[in-house]
């Protein structure tokens, strides 16, 4: 399609499409087919980031499943585009070899000479990167346009999908913390009621209805009680939301393959206060881990231990350059994770070598 006035329609139908999913998976395929399409690239793909830089989504065109699995790794933003997501700027070249930053394809990659590539990106915000490459003739100043505007598309997608997933989140607790409000301040107390009616009720009859009242009343002490504990499990967070909390945390870090997470199956319930500074203290020592320790394993446990929730961050990186117990050394990180810990009546322990990684336990009162 070569009239910029057809292309122009075509892009905003399909921008209009893409906008009508709601699932994110869907949206970005379908950016990667308009790519392609309206460009006449060979091949389109589109990576998103995750908080600490690995892909947390990856769509292709044009490349065979069989093609795709031979390759193996999934791209880690090296050379030109690496070089995009930087410096949040289009890049478009004719020869991909001759770019200062152009550094090879892996083993079993198809060969591609012209690039286009353009940040995905909602205002300063950079998400990942579109990039296509191989299109007869090379690609032009109004393919680049297209290009970012279908990028743009993706972009607020992205951020969509990132704020609902939140928003969700936060509306699941204040929904389970409203209910349990509600049925505390209102039947609870309706209950409460009635109960010192009837015990009112049993001392002016007769004595051949105190017995009765006074079942009943006994039967309205057991509803509260029941109603109580239902309360206090409205205000905790079983295994398995402690669990799912972990696992979207370290989807959104990027987790790469080696990051394992291991919970035994005694945990019980946290309460939501609680889960919330635990979930910041194992994305804390994660994060870290991740950033600095060069580590290629990282494990997460969690356990219970004499009334304690136990839980570890293990690396087999460098280790501190530094000691973890200095409250001057440098970064705010485990200061963090201290403060945290006190605030919970708990506390952190460090063990670390330099070359042989380092591991951090996070204990607190259950």
């Amino acid at each position: 399609m070569t009239d910029p006035v057809d292309r122009l329609a075509a892009l905003a139908q399909a921008a209009a499409t893409v906008m009508e999913e709601t699932d994110l998976a869907v949206v970005l395929q379908r950016a990667v087919s308009m790519a392609a399409t309206t460009t006449g690239a060979r091949y389109a793909a589109l990576g998103i980031l995750g908080d600490l830089g690995g892909l947390v989504e990856f769509v292709s065109e044009g490349i065979d499943q069989e093609t795709v699995e031979a390759i193996g790794d999934l791209p880690r933003g090296h050379g030109l585009l690496g070089t995009v997501i930087r410096e949040a700027a289009t890049i478009m070249v004719d020869h991909i070899p001759e770019h200062p930053d152009s550094v090879g394809f892996p083993p079993h990659h198809p060969p591609m000479d012209s690039f286009l590539g353009v940040p995905v990106r909602v205002g300063g915000k950079v998400f990942g990167n579109l990039y296509l490459t191989d299109k007869p003739g090379g690609f032009t100043t109004d393919d680049a346009h297209m290009i970012e505007a279908v990028a743009a598309v993706a972009g607020s997608a992205v951020s969509n999908s990132r704020l609902q997933a939140r928003l969700r989140q936060l509306a699941l607790v204040d929904e389970r913390e409203r209910i349990a409000r509600d049925v505390h301040d209102s039947v609870i107390q309706n209950l409460f009621a009635i109960g010192l009616t009837l015990q009112g009720l049993a001392l002016r009859v007769g004595a051949g209805f105190e017995g009765t009242l006074n079942e009943l009343v006994d039967r309205i002490d057991g509803a509260i009680d029941e109603l109580r504990r239902l309360i206090f499990g409205l205000r905790q967070q079983p295994t398995a939301g402690v669990v799912h909390s972990i696992q979207r945390m370290l989807d959104e870090l990027g987790r790469p393959s080696s990051v394992e997470l291991e919970v035994r199956p005694d945990i019980g319930s946290i309460d939501a206060e609680r889960m919330g500074d635990l979930i910041a203290m194992i994305r804390e020592a994660t994060a870290n881990a991740l950033r600095h320790s060069g580590a290629n394993r990282i494990a997460i446990s969690l356990e219970t231990v004499d009334r304690h929730l136990v839980a570890t961050v293990r690396d087999n990186g460098s280790g501190f350059a530094y000691d973890p117990s200095d409250p001057s050394g440098p970064g705010m990180g485990l200061a963090n994770l201290r403060a945290r810990a006190l605030r919970l009546s708990g506390h952190v322990a460090i063990s670390t070598e330099q070359g042989r990684g380092t591991l951090i336990e996070i204990v607190i009162p259950v």
